[in-house]
């Protein structure tokens, strides 16, 4: 019900951040369509199909009201799977950014992707909200390329919390534990693409400012749900389920 919620309000904001355009054409004019990028297919499926879902029950919220919509105007989807691979997610934000009828576009799900996107949407002066990346630095990315052109107004939103203040509760976890249960190390397993390695550089900064100073080792894994690259050691059981356990 909360992400129902959150994404009810996320298609709310995202139409009346357009409303000048919508108010250029009358009630009853065709629906107004919302883009919606993310993984249906792949590694990260699991993620994109929560995605999809949510944003359907939100919309089917908005469009059962009275009057149904944003001032009278039923909402439609168009999706477009991006297969967690960054060119394709790119892509398909240029194919929605190619419809007229297209104001804005929710996604996408992966850090690595909406790296992509940024230069995408403000190039196409199209709306890109994104409720599940978390990459701490995305948005100072985007400040960046936003400089290039100061008097356009933004379009890139991201509302998840941050990796930052993620990692900020995992490390305070840490130096609360360390000294109780003589934790001097660590091994922590982190995603081989741009969301693992914003986690790993937030938390090493992170770290290096704390009190805690354990020794800290990093195995990765797949990106989405594969397997580490080394079997887990009896030895290292402990410590590394106390990192699970955080996560």
């Amino acid at each position: 019900m909360r992400r129902v919620q959150l994404e009810t309000a996320l298609v709310t904001l995202l139409c009346f951040s357009s409303s000048i355009a919508i108010d250029r054409q009358l009630s009853g004019s065709p629906p107004i369509k919302i883009g919606v990028v993310g993984p249906l297919t792949g590694r990260a499926r699991i993620f994109g199909e929560i995605h999809k879902r949510s944003i359907e029950l939100a919309t089917k919220e908005l469009n059962e009201k009275q009057p149904p919509g944003v001032k009278g105007r039923n909402l439609e989807l168009v999706f477009e799977d991006d297969q967690s691979n960054p060119a394709r997610s790119k892509q398909a934000v240029e194919k929605l950014a190619t419809d007229p009828n297209v104001l804005a576009i929710l996604g996408p799900v992966n850090s690595s992707c909406a790296q992509a996107d940024l230069q995408a949407a403000q190039k196409r002066k199209l709306p890109l909200i994104t409720s599940l990346v978390t990459r701490t630095d995305l948005t100072d990315e985007y400040a960046k390329i936003a400089q290039k052109s100061p008097k356009e107004p933004r379009y890139f939103f991201q509302t998840a919390v941050s990796d930052r203040v993620r990692t900020d509760a995992l490390v305070n976890f840490i130096k609360r534990q360390m000294y109780p249960d003589n934790i001097a190390s660590l091994k922590i397993f982190v995603e081989r693409d741009s969301y693992g390695e914003g986690l790993r550089q937030d938390f090493d900064q992170l770290l290096k400012q704390s009190d805690a100073r354990p020794e800290v080792s990093y195995g990765s894994y797949g990106p989405g749900f594969g397997e580490a690259e080394q079997p887990i050691k009896d030895k290292e059981t402990r410590t590394i389920r106390k990192s699970f356990e955080v996560s």
